[in-house]
Formats: structure tokens, sequence, C-alpha cells
């Protein structure tokens, strides 16, 4: 069922190991880093409405309900406090559709996300990321060291399920 819905702002982390081409999201500087908000009740009153609402800055309007990032082991935490914990599997990944939102450096959005919960989870068992902008990588690693960390803003909607009933 259906938990709760966020707003994620933060950035994506990538580097450029020794003989890459391309920066990669792995390692120990690799991963996001972001605030998750709590918009449960604006995307619920939107979809009755029928219409979309504009969000202004997210820090007066909503409370911060997770803390998104990677572990060493490179696994997505969504720490969510009182409201559960999940270490993300990616079930699956699908390009953000074409005309996504582009972060303000240009960089294009990154693919919307399916994850189950692994092992150490508790009280959440899905989270889906869409509506995503930017947060993609530079095309190349010309100019980047092997211990340059790559950050890119990037924005999501996040949204948590559990097996058990609505908890906003």
């Amino acid at each position: 069922q259906l938990s709760f819905v966020t707003i994620g702002r933060g950035v994506q982390n990538y580097t450029c190991p020794s003989g890459a081409t391309k920066p990669v999201q792995n390692g120990t500087n690799g991963g996001a880093v972001a605030q998750l908000f709590d918009v449960t009740s604006i995307i619920a009153s939107s979809q009755a409405e029928g219409q979309n609402s504009l969000l202004g800055p997210l820090n007066d309007q909503f409370p911060k309900v997770c803390f998104h990032h990677f572990n060493a082991a490179g696994t997505p935490v969504f720490d969510c406090g009182d409201k559960g914990i999940i270490l993300g599997l990616k079930l699956e990944a699908v390009d953000a559709p074409v005309g996504a939102q582009a972060s303000a450096n240009g960089a294009k959005a990154v693919p919307w996300l399916n994850l189950a919960a692994k092992e150490g989870s508790r009280d959440i068992t899905k989270v889906i990321r869409v509506v995503t902008a930017g947060g993609s990588p530079p095309s190349g690693c010309a100019g980047y060291y092997p211990e340059d960390v790559i950050s890119v803003d990037y924005a999501a909607q996040y949204w948590f399920f559990n097996n058990g009933t609505l908890s906003s």
C-alpha cells in the first residue's frame, strides 16, 4: 500500500576512476545525497482536484521526512525515522521521458527507478522514484581526476510503500 509521497532534492555523485572514459556512480564517493520532504497531502489534494500545484521552497512548506544516501556497500538508503528505513535493491530502471526537466547546469534527468527492500529494511517494502529532474553525469571524464567527486543537482518524487496502512 502507498504509505507516503516525498519530493527529494539533492545531488547525484559520480567519480571517474583511473582509466574510465565516463563517470560512474559507485565506490565510496558515488551515489546520491538528498533531503526528502513529505508532500503526501498536496499530492492527494492535487489528484483529487485534477490540477497540479506549484511548489515553493520546500523547507518552508513541508516537513523533512527522510534522508537519502548510499552506504559504504553502495546500497541506496532512505532513512525515514519513525516511518521506516529501506535499503534499496534495484528491480528496474527506465529512462526519464523525453522532455524531462534538466537541472540548472543542463544535466539530463536521471532514470525512474523501482526499488525493493533488502535485508535490514524496516516498515518500508518498496520505493519508486519518478518525475526526475537533472542529476545525470557529464558525458565524459576529460578534466576530472580519480579523486574528484562530481556532484550534479537533482530532484525527484519518491513514492514509499509498505504492507500496512497509510501512515502519513
